[in-house]
């Protein structure tokens, strides 16, 4: 008892730091499981409602590509944007906005505005009034594989977005961890308020045949063959995409997808939100849509 007595400070000093390093530990732990959870929650939330809206910026070379893509699963399948390119500057600009419609048969692409200061073969303005607010629709091809590339660019992105029954989810997120598509440390997730709400953010690497697999996973499950003929294994050797995600902690919705390596930004919002989005009533092929504007000097 004495000796207890005596040693009682080293024993609190001991016990001290064993709870700090315990209760450390924990915290970690926790904050791994935590961030793991919430990341899985918003790849199972883009499962279960395919309707959101994708804002896409990316500079190149001189190039500006600004695109505002709305997509809707479910009932109905159909995504619409809006593309704005721009090149060059000051006299020199050019600048084209062009609208589009989708579905997993058939894309529709029209130019809603097109200005640049290039003149003509006889030194006037060029005249596009043949070709802006004409709807262009997507040939087919005997042969080709059918499915609207714009649908299939919305919903087979970065995350894959859709619609599925409860079964399909449990699925897709079932081969998503198996074969680990998303590269992550869960323990090096930051947590910041963002626009005055909690954001878990995530430093992402992406193996491309891992990815592809996913894809072509859910493709099957909802029904499109447009990566048909990819072979996950043709993109074993490519280099991990490497990507910043941003998820929103009280909704587990995926909020932003910044590409480390290229300028390119995606920013999503709206999720849950419906449009009435109408496929157009009148138009003509894509290949005439461009000879007609080809034909414009």
């Amino acid at each position: 008892m004495i000796v207890m007595k005596k040693h009682l400070p080293v024993y609190i000093i001991l016990v001290a730091v064993l709870l700090s390093l315990v209760s450390g530990s924990l915290y970690y732990f926790d904050k791994g499981q935590s961030a793991e959870k919430l990341f899985y929650s918003m790849i199972e939330n883009g499962l279960t409602n395919g309707n959101t809206t994708r804002t896409v910026s990316q500079d190149n070379q001189g190039q500006q590509l600004r695109q505002i893509i709305q997509s809707q699963t479910g009932e109905t399948n159909i995504v619409s944007g809006v593309t704005f390119l721009m090149q060059g500057e000051g006299e020199s600009a050019t600048s084209i906005k062009t609208e589009s419609v989708g579905t997993p048969e058939d894309d529709y692409i029209k130019y809603a505005e097109i200005n640049t200061s290039q003149k003509g073969l006889s030194g006037d303005a060029l005249d596009f009034n043949s070709v802006v607010d004409v709807w262009g629709k997507s040939d087919q091809i005997p042969g080709s594989v059918k499915g609207g590339e714009l649908f299939g660019e919305a919903v087979l992105g970065i995350v894959p977005i859709g619609t599925l029954d409860s079964e399909s989810r449990k699925e897709m997120i079932k081969t998503i961890r198996e074969i680990n598509v998303y590269n992550i440390d869960f323990s090096s997730v930051k947590k910041s308020k963002v626009d005055g709400r909690a954001t878990y953010t995530y430093q992402v690497e992406i193996s491309p045949d891992k990815y592809i697999t996913m894809l072509k996973k859910f493709g099957e499950i909802i029904g499109t063959n447009q990566l048909e003929a990819l072979n996950p294994e043709d993109f074993a050797e490519r280099e991990n995409i490497k990507l910043i995600f941003e998820i929103d902690a009280w909704s587990s919705q995926l909020r932003k997808v910044a590409f480390t390596d290229s300028e390119r930004m995606e920013n999503y919002q709206s999720w849950g939100l419906v449009r009435n989005v109408e496929v157009p009533a009148d138009s003509i092929s894509v290949t005439k849509l461009q000879e007609l504007l080809q034909s414009i000097q």
